[in-house]
């Protein structure tokens, strides 16, 4: 919807929703080919909002779900492009994207902020839309009892089912993309040992037994990427979802994304997306 959009904070919901950090690793296989997701929970609640309610988005590191029970709402792109978010329905608004959305008279909604990576450490819906839409859950009673029940680990399961989901549905794409990702599945353990901050192209190279310049051409003639952008992605998303959803300070962030001092964090991320740290989490919980 075009027009001016209003900024609210989450403190004007009926429901005030809960901030949790919980974890879900789910191993499976799809056509014989194994993987694995791992997810994290950050916010999830349900809202009810008697008046029209718009919001402007940034474009956050994390995808948002949604499922309304009455009246529904609206989202638009930045490029103008309406959908509307009917009842019933189960969405993915995916990350990295600006939006507005409206949320119409009289709409009560299920949500959630979560993350969510494949075994290669990258975000799952990285090729994604903005708007992912699903069929209507076979029983929505279980959904909402979740919900309502502020049980964290069965919002998590749900979630998990539709990240399958999704996975089935565009598995061509994926089981391609996997088999090359493959070639180099040594050095993703190295995502969850070493911080991002300290990773290095060298050590990947070392981890795969080449030289730096050798590693680099077949890494990036492979995949389409080069080791260095993958690094930078993989350190952007960590520490833009470690902003926007986690209460430790600025200098606990620093120190868990592997730096030696909150000054050193300061001048990386600034010269990465031309925000301060603490811009970025200001920016983002505005409208997150």
């Amino acid at each position: 919807m075009k027009g001016q959009f209003e900024v609210i904070s989450t403190e004007e919901d009926q429901y005030n929703t809960t901030l949790y950090e919980s974890s879900l690793t789910l191993t499976f296989s799809i056509d014989g080919v194994p993987s694995t997701l791992s997810s994290t929970l950050y916010n999830y609640g349900i809202t009810s909002r008697q008046k029209q309610r718009q919001f402007q988005h940034f474009a956050a590191p994390f995808p948002r779900f949604f499922l309304f029970e009455s009246a529904g709402g609206i989202l638009e792109d930045g490029c103008g492009t309406e959908y509307f978010l009917r009842p019933g329905q189960r969405y993915i608004i995916t990350s990295g994207h600006p939006f507005f959305i409206t949320y119409l008279p009289g709409s009560l909604y299920y949500h959630a902020h979560f993350g969510v990576q494949d075994w290669t450490g990258q975000q799952l819906f990285r090729h994604a839309p903005l708007l992912l839409e699903f069929p209507s859950p076979d029983d929505e009673m279980i959904l909402r009892h979740v919900w309502k029940s502020r049980y964290a680990g069965g919002v998590l399961a749900i979630l998990a089912q539709i990240q399958v989901e999704y996975l089935h549905r565009d598995w061509k794409e994926f089981h391609s993309e996997y088999e090359l990702y493959s070639k180099f599945q040594v050095l993703f353990p190295l995502l969850k040992t070493i911080p991002p901050a300290q990773l290095r192209v060298e050590a990947l190279a070392e981890a795969m037994n080449m030289a730096r310049a050798a590693f680099s051409r077949s890494f990036s003639s492979t995949l389409g990427i080069t080791p260095k952008e993958f690094l930078r992605q993989y350190y952007l998303s960590r520490a833009g979802e470690l902003l926007c959803h986690s209460g430790a300070s600025i200098a606990k962030i620093a120190h868990m994304l592997g730096h030696n001092d909150t000054h050193n964090f300061f001048h990386v991320f600034k010269r990465i997306t031309g925000m301060t740290p603490a811009e970025y989490r200001r920016t983002r919980r505005k409208t997150n």
